[in-house]
């Protein structure tokens, strides 16, 4: 990307308990499948063999697994250098050299520490609704914060967006005050293209509001594209991010409005060192 490029990046919207299920469901099956992969065929013989070590020699130095019933398992082995600090945001690392064993019979460090989970937890209210709307905020809201903030020092103009527009049969929430509408993941694609099929929680046929609001985001995006400013004639101001403001796309209207949760992802980003 040349230098002082504009970018438009998306501030999300928080995803519900619904997907969060659905991700961890397929998290748990992923994970079965795997075990099941590594069986090895049944010989009839139920009695439990006794744990034991299996050694090997890898690139980056020798690996001690675990040997039990037939499997063998090889857990929290690094395969990169860590991304965080000036490592983030650039190509993966290699491994560095081990000059000692290492004793991979236990999976690797939680993505989040209690530390970070107690330090974080007065931004959302409490531990249920932390629990509810910090994965997304990690994935998805924190991590397009970065990168916002990354172009920012770099001299670009940044362009921020919240897409709220509810997926059908969503109820709204509310965090701390402010209304969770209820937007999907790639929720805004519909809108951004006028392209309404009904599939997922996108509407098949849309009202005046989602309609209007569709028309407004094409023409932000195709003046974006055409002079790398969204703005127009006709449409509310959209102003540059630099002064915490962000672009709403809700049923309650198109407006740019401080960006109520930038302290709660500067944080988050902070905390683990995104």
């Amino acid at each position: 990307m040349p230098d002082n490029a504009p970018v438009i990046t998306s501030q999300g919207e928080a995803v519900s308990r619904t997907t969060l299920t659905q991700s961890a469901f397929a998290a748990l099956a992923c994970s079965a499948l795997l075990a099941g992969c590594g069986q090895q065929p049944d010989s009839g013989n139920t009695a439990q063999q006794p744990r034991s070590f299996v050694q090997v020699a890898t690139a980056e130095g020798e690996v001690q697994g675990t040997a039990e019933d037939g499997l063998v398992e090889y857990k929290g082995i690094p395969y990169a250098e860590p991304p965080t600090g000036d490592l983030r945001w650039r190509a993966p690392q290699p491994a560095p050299m081990r000059d000692t064993v290492l004793v991979a019979d236990d999976y690797g460090n939680r993505f989040m520490s209690e530390d970070v989970l107690d330090e974080m937890t007065p931004f959302y209210g409490n531990e249920t609704q932390r629990d509810t709307y910090m994965y997304s905020d990690y994935v998805f809201h924190a991590q397009n914060r970065g990168v916002a903030v990354a172009h920012e020092k770099a001299g670009n103009a940044v362009y921020a967006y919240r897409f709220a527009m509810p997926g059908v049969d969503v109820e709204r929430r509310e965090l701390n005050g402010e209304t969770i509408y209820g937007a999907y993941h790639a929720g805004d694609l519909p809108y951004m293209f006028g392209n309404f099929t009904g599939d997922h929680y996108d509407p098949a046929e849309p009202d005046e509001t989602q309609r209007a609001v569709s028309g407004q985001m094409m023409r932000y995006w195709t003046n974006f594209a055409r002079s790398g400013d969204p703005n127009g004639e006709g449409l509310p101001q959209w102003p540059a991010a630099e002064y915490e403001n962000t672009m709403y796309f809700t049923p309650d209207g198109v407006q740019s409005r401080k960006d109520t949760w930038l302290a709660r992802l500067d944080a988050l980003n902070e905390l683990v060192g995104l």
